[in-house]
């Protein structure tokens, strides 16, 4: 399969997605229920704590995720064949195909959302990035009473200590597989924006012996995010799950896909669907339900809920303040055919933020992909724009709530991406090249909002109209994340939520 086929099946998995019917009817529910104190949804960045500090304040609690868990051992090459965005394996998808993949897409207008599916979440998929906001720009973006200072001095500090984030050492970026990064800083630095080092969730010494392996699946014609082999990347599975695990109180389920919450007698009843050959649905109830499943996920439940009336005091600001956090996939071709094997281009090293006059303020990060034969390599950057302005709204249909932006809402930010491969350079007679799978469509793989703190939602975390249902993912987050990747502040603001609950 070539890259074009792959990509126009994915499209179209992902639309016949968003147009199939439900696969459990309104009201589906088991024979039988499971109370536990509290339950959480979700397994990445935010559900991870929220599980970890629950359990260790001996809650009971249980994690439902609709993934299922990925080894990431030298033997299972499953998982980095399910890592190769070149083969169809890596899609969740369902609805149409029941493949138990890594990452589900959705298509919202001109905007393709990848949103992962598997136990730790973004954390398996994302390139390790751990970066917080720019301030002045945070400020503009979150509400005032949320304190950057109180996330910078307390919260940001913590995750980056539990998450183990380091720098890229100097010894592996002088090495063959980091010459992309150093060819886009060297550019970079001619343009005057000199980049600077960032924190990453990556084992070094793993990568090292990465490098370095002989014998098994041939690292050399792997794809980029194979760099995950022998668990090379920190997700959350390698910490907070991890650490969660170790009290007998917190309990996985994984192929649990949540079809719809309600409110009950003071208790929050939760139908799911089994994705595990068995099959069937369950029913669990709790006191206490903490929504982690992303931007997409936990919006779409809530609506969903909403309109099925299991709850039906949720507020007019629930859907509302989405955000691709002003992401664009841009490349141009280096400056030179010499650069030597593969390349590590699922590990971001460094970045800068650009604060050029008439575009809108945007943060650069250097990947890279591979070129055609004989032509330079590809220096790709993943940028993140800093914005205020562009949001758009979920909109329901019956019960099904839907999700879609607008050309208009991410011109802006390409048009800086752009700009900063035109200042550049890279080879002379190369124009920069956007990102879109197809004509007029952007991606996005950071999507936020749709329970914005504030709004939806109080300061910590509380889904307002429900004092026991707290939100601890991106979707606090309104809509953009200040110039920054979003995992950091994420895992902060969901260490500040658990700070509150388990002292109530």
């Amino acid at each position: 399969m070539n890259r074009r086929t792959v990509l126009v099946r994915g499209a179209a998995l992902a639309a016949a997605a968003c147009s199939a019917p439900l696969l459990l009817p309104a009201r589906a529910r088991a024979e039988t229920r499971t109370h536990h104190q509290a339950i959480v949804i979700g397994s990445g960045f935010g559900g991870a704590i929220a599980a970890y500090r629950l359990a260790a304040a001996g809650v009971d609690v249980r994690t439902l995720e609709r993934g299922r868990g990925w080894s990431q051992t030298d033997d299972a090459i499953v998982f980095d064949s399910a890592l190769d965005y070149r083969d169809p394996q890596w899609l969740w998808e369902p609805t149409v195909t029941r493949t138990p993949g890594l990452v589900q897409p959705y298509i919202a207008g001109t905007v393709g959302v990848a949103t992962a599916a598997c136990v730790g979440g973004g954390s398996i998929v994302y390139a390790g990035a751990t970066v917080p906001p720019v301030r002045r720009y945070f400020e503009k973006i979150f509400p005032a009473a949320l304190s950057y200072d109180e996330l910078k001095s307390v919260y940001w500090p913590r995750v980056i200590a539990r998450l183990a984030a380091t720098q890229v050492p100097d010894d592996l970026l002088a090495r063959a597989p980091f010459a992309h990064l150093r060819l886009a800083d060297a550019q970079m630095a001619r343009a005057g924006m000199a980049t600077a080092p960032v924190l990453s969730t990556f084992d070094w010494d793993i990568v090292r012996k990465v490098f370095d392996r002989t014998g098994g699946a041939p690292t050399a014609i792997d794809p980029a995010l194979s760099w995950n082999r022998d668990t090379a990347k920190k997700s959350v599975t390698r910490s907070y799950l991890r650490w969660a695990a170790g009290f007998p109180n917190w309990g996985l389920l994984p192929l649990r896909d949540v079809q719809n919450i309600a409110n009950e007698n003071g208790k929050f009843v939760i139908d799911v669907e089994v994705m595990n050959e068995a099959g069937g649905t369950e029913t669990y109830t709790c006191d206490r339900l903490f929504l982690a499943a992303g931007a997409i996920g936990t919006t779409r439940l809530l609506l969903r809920s909403r309109a099925r009336g299991g709850l039906p005091d949720l507020n007019e600001h629930v859907g509302t303040n989405v955000g691709d956090n002003g992401d664009q996939m841009t490349w141009r071709f280096a400056d030179t055919l010499d650069i030597p094997g593969p390349q590590a281009s699922a590990i971001v090293s460094s970045s800068v933020v650009d604060d050029e006059p008439d575009y809108p303020p945007i943060r650069v990060e250097a990947v890279s992909l591979p070129g055609p034969p004989g032509e330079p390599p590809i220096l790709a950057q993943l940028s993140t724009t800093a914005d205020w302005e562009n949001r758009t709204s979920w909109t329901v249909e019956g019960t099904e709530p839907r999700l879609s932006f607008a050309q208009a809402g991410w011109r802006d930010s390409l048009s800086a991406a752009l700009r900063v491969h035109e200042r550049a350079g890279g080879s002379a007679n190369t124009p920069a090249r956007g990102f879109p799978f197809a004509p007029g469509m952007s991606f996005t793989a950071h999507p936020l909002g749709g329970v914005p703190i504030g709004l939806a939602a109080d300061l910590d975390g509380r889904v307002i109209g429900y004092p026991n249902l707290y939100v601890v993912d991106g979707s606090l987050i309104p809509g953009n994340c200040a110039a920054a990747n979003p995992s950091l502040t994420i895992a902060g603001i969901a260490e500040r939520i658990l700070d509150r609950v388990i002292a109530d």
